[in-house]
């Protein structure tokens, strides 16, 4: 997992085509950061760049790197990529979503309560269809329904994937590298 001081990128394509996020992973890796990309589904591609002399999350730095890819990949034809940029993934895939095409989004763990609070709950990784329906049903149609009821109430409904849900519901990811690839969007 990278550290604290990383900044994440993700680049979220228009469609899923075949071979478009290795595709784009092999533009963040043109860039030269040093970590690999990672892609996360069929649409998505991410990448942490360690943190500068200085440490921590560059979100100007950041910013300019996701905005050079998604030109690079509007060069090669991949039209309608954006990119989203944030102190961790959960937040830059979560940018990178809400982003408008060909644009760039960042989000802080500031930007939580006003940004990913109002999402509907199925805009958070692991949250599929019917377990937001049932979440739905329970009365917590959005992320900020589902912060306000507890972490107790999400495991007493969810089980074990609960703490994975809870942690992207308050903008954190303690989530493995190795198990990020696996998880649903």
């Amino acid at each position: 997992m990278a550290s604290q001081g990383s900044t994440h990128i993700c680049i979220r394509l228009a469609r899923r085509e075949a071979g478009t996020a290795a595709t784009a992973c092999a533009v963040l890796a043109g860039l030269g950061l040093g970590n690999l990309p990672e892609a996360l589904d069929g649409a998505r591609a991410a990448l942490a760049v360690p943190g500068g002399p200085s440490g921590g999350f560059d979100l100007r730095g950041g910013a300019a790197r996701a905005r050079a890819a998604v030109a690079e990949l509007r060069a090669m034809g991949i039209a309608g990529c954006r990119a989203g940029v944030g102190p961790q993934r959960v937040l830059a895939v979560l940018a990178a979503d809400l982003a408008e095409p060909e644009a760039v989004l960042a989000l802080t763990r500031a930007d939580v309560p006003g940004t990913l609070w109002p999402q509907p709950v199925e805009r958070l990784w692991g949250v599929g269809p019917a377990a937001a329906a049932m979440l739905r049903g329970e009365g917590a149609a959005t992320v900020g329904d589902l912060v306000a009821q507890g972490p107790g109430w999400l495991r007493a409904r969810l089980g074990a994937r609960s703490h994975a849900i809870w942690s992207a519901a308050l903008g954190r990811d303690h989530t493995p590298a190795t198990e990020r690839g696996r998880r649903g969007a």
